[in-house]
């Protein structure tokens, strides 16, 4: 009955979406003065050409091993804008309607609740609503649109990849974890990798990443305003549409604007903290600037950070050590000049937790270690000398 129910809602839901589309390419085909398109390489200028190329882009709702690289513009009024507006939001609507339909199946734990049921589950919906090929990534991306006029356009892709910063003590319990098991096969490297990694300072922080970097496309357009040029980012996996301008918008089909090797350096290094725990990197100490070369102001202590995100180490003038607090409602400085880390550390401790879901006592255990305190101060006295 359920099933039925949701077969229904998508059909609807999709339907409204197919008619605010038609509208929406029935406006582009009409009403469009220009248009260019980027595939693997080529660009294809001819208005007519590029925009079929775009239109039958955001058609396309199919399941695809394609990988191929496409991009590219359509110049419009602000009636198509509007239009791709209410596309927008039927595609919300349908996207809202499935997500709700996966956390339904996953919150049945008597009927298996996982997440292969609830894809299992929504195939079947989808084949049922008669469209067994739709590739719901796709149906969700919303078309990319900006209502002020464009100077020029910049593709390009991105990758990103989810890290969390994670105390090593993590890393050291999973490790021991496996080293305490007899049935586990890895249980001799676990062992000798517990002894090693139990030595390291407990204030050291790892980076997890649980998951592969995903690339994506992005484009960055320079827009014109009344005082000045402003950049806005958006997503590139659809053309874009932009307001209509007496001159066209230079672009850049992902031409590197920087030279090899520039940009920020890699703040999580290819080093893993361990071969039987996965998903565990060290950071990047290495890449911090040299305290000899032209970005010396920009150099940072090593070891300013705490095992708590949110409190850490700073030098007052004239060579005040303190604690610094990052509290919800504001920053707070404890003076370690005439205190021990061990009275001042509870209190600090007090203060991160006020308006926090956290527990007190687990946050008590990692303070500092002497080593760490004499160490910043080293390091502050070294960058100074």
């Amino acid at each position: 009955m359920q099933i039925a129910q949701w077969v229904d809602e998508i059909q609807g839901l999709e339907r409204s979406l197919t008619r605010a589309l038609d509208l929406l390419i029935a406006r582009i085909r009409q009403h469009t003065f220009g248009a260019v398109y980027y595939r693997n390489g080529e660009i294809q200028t001819c208005k007519a050409t590029a925009i079929e190329c775009i239109v039958n882009a955001y058609r396309d709702w199919a399941y695809s091993d394609d990988h191929d690289t496409s991009a590219g513009y359509v110049m419009v009024d602000a009636i198509t804008l509007s239009l791709a507006e209410k596309v927008n939001d039927a595609k919300s609507a349908f996207e809202r309607c499935h997500y709700a339909i996966r956390q339904t199946v996953l919150n049945d734990k008597e009927r298996g609740g996982t997440e292969a049921k609830a894809s299992e589950v929504m195939r079947r919906v989808l084949t049922l609503a008669g469209h067994a090929t739709m590739s719901l990534d796709k149906v969700d991306r919303a078309i990319p649109y900006l209502s002020m006029p464009v100077k020029s356009i910049r593709w390009f892709e991105a990758t990103s990849q989810t890290t969390m910063r994670k105390p090593i003590r993590d890393v050291v319990k999973a490790v021991e974890l496996i080293a305490n098991d007899h049935n586990n096969p890895n249980q001799d490297k676990a062992y000798r990798e517990w002894a090693h990694l139990a030595q390291l300072p407990e204030q050291i922080e790892v980076a997890y990443r649980p998951k592969a970097a995903v690339k994506s496309i992005r484009v960055s357009a320079s827009l014109y305003t009344k005082d000045k040029t402003r950049v806005t980012r958006k997503s590139g996996s659809l053309p874009l549409l932009i307001p209509y301008f007496s001159s066209p918008p230079s672009t850049n089909f992902f031409e590197p604007v920087r030279k090899l090797g520039g940009g920020r350096p890699p703040s999580v290094s290819e080093n893993t903290v361990s071969n039987v725990v996965p998903h565990y990197y060290y950071y990047h100490i290495a890449t911090m600037p040299s305290m000899n070369d032209s970005n010396e102001k920009k150099a940072t202590n090593p070891y300013k950070k705490t095992a708590i995100k949110g409190i850490y180490l700073r030098l007052r003038k004239p060579n005040r050590l303190a604690l610094v607090v990052n509290r919800v409602n504001g920053v707070t400085d404890l003076s370690l000049k005439h205190a021990s880390i061990e009275d001042v550390w509870p209190k600090a401790i007090r203060l991160y937790a006020q308006g926090r879901d956290v527990s007190i006592d687990g946050l008590l255990s990692l303070k500092p270690r002497h080593d760490q305190l004499s160490a910043f101060l080293e390091w502050e006295r070294e960058k100074e000398g």
